[in-house]
């Protein structure tokens, strides 16, 4: 039996699955990041909300946002093992997670765009090549922080049409002063930010302004997260994973041909990716 996390800052998806492959358990929680949350924290919210759900366990495979550095990952390690007796525990980069989902045990060109970006070359086990993941206010462009932050731009200063206009605040019930407050003031406004992704992507088609920004972003994701890996976009497959790939992906491609840069795959979630990898690990080790 092992157990299998994929964790953003706001939830974490479990999956608890057998020596055959098949899913016993399927558990959310919230997130996981050792940026925010300390190892008692986290140890104990595992070993109420995760550990009476499962019986025996060999290995814990853990996938985090904030786990890229070894201190930090060893901080979500140490509060796994204070909750879960198991005999392995790994814990790696929401990125290296993405590759394995994508690609299983192939090399290949992988990427995140969900709230935030990242990408990442991956030689079939490991990431060999990565690019400084800078967040939402020095890159992260085509990510839903980012395409928010520019949509929040056009509809605040009314660069839109009035029935749009009507449209968002009706929907989101908040002026710009609660806007603002909630952008400068608070917590994690990259969330709130990439919570204006399906506004934007009802519009893009009937606002040019809409439509233009996500093109430009796209471009400029192109050019950053793919195009910087030089020849290996030669000869390795580009695959995507996330919200804003899977949801967006009309305009993504459009850049993909382009640019042409054919892209593989676009996939919502990298959990089903991530029992496959582990279990054709496991089957591959015996």
């Amino acid at each position: 039996m092992f157990l299998i996390a994929d964790s953003g800052s706001s939830k974490t998806n479990w999956k608890y699955v057998n020596a055959n492959g098949e899913i016993l358990t399927s558990l959310k929680t919230v997130g996981l990041n050792p940026y925010f949350n300390t190892i008692p924290d986290m140890s104990q919210l595992i070993l109420t909300e995760v550990a009476p759900y499962l019986k025996e366990v060999s290995s814990i495979h853990f996938y985090g946002a904030g786990c890229g550095h070894v201190l930090k990952a060893n901080e979500v390690k140490q509060a796994i093992k204070e909750a879960i007796p198991a005999p392995s525990v790994q814990v790696e980069s929401d990125m290296l997670g993405a590759a394995r989902s994508i690609f299983l045990e192939e090399p290949g060109i992988a990427s995140i765009l969900g709230a935030g970006a990242n990408s990442c070359v991956y030689d079939g086990y490991q990431i060999i090549q990565n690019v400084p993941s800078l967040g939402y206010l020095l890159a992260d462009w085509g990510s839903g922080a980012v395409m928010g932050k520019d949509m929040l731009s056009l509809v605040l200063q009314e660069k839109v049409p009035k029935y749009i206009l009507e449209d968002f605040y009706h929907t989101y019930q908040m002026d710009t002063r609660e806007i603002l407050d909630m952008v400068y003031n608070r917590p994690m406004a990259n969330k709130f930010l990439s919570g204006f992704s399906p506004f934007l992507l009802k519009y893009a088609h009937q606002e040019e302004s809409f439509r233009d920004m996500i093109i430009d972003n796209f471009r400029k994701f192109f050019d950053y997260y793919i195009l910087t890996y030089g020849r290996y976009v030669n000869h390795l497959k580009v695959g995507l994973i996330g919200s804003i790939a899977f949801h967006f992906q009309e305009y993504l491609m459009a850049i993909s041909k382009e640019k042409s840069i054919p892209v593989r795959t676009i996939i919502q979630d990298p959990m089903d990716g991530l029992v496959r990898y582990h279990y054709q690990f496991i089957q591959n080790t015996f």
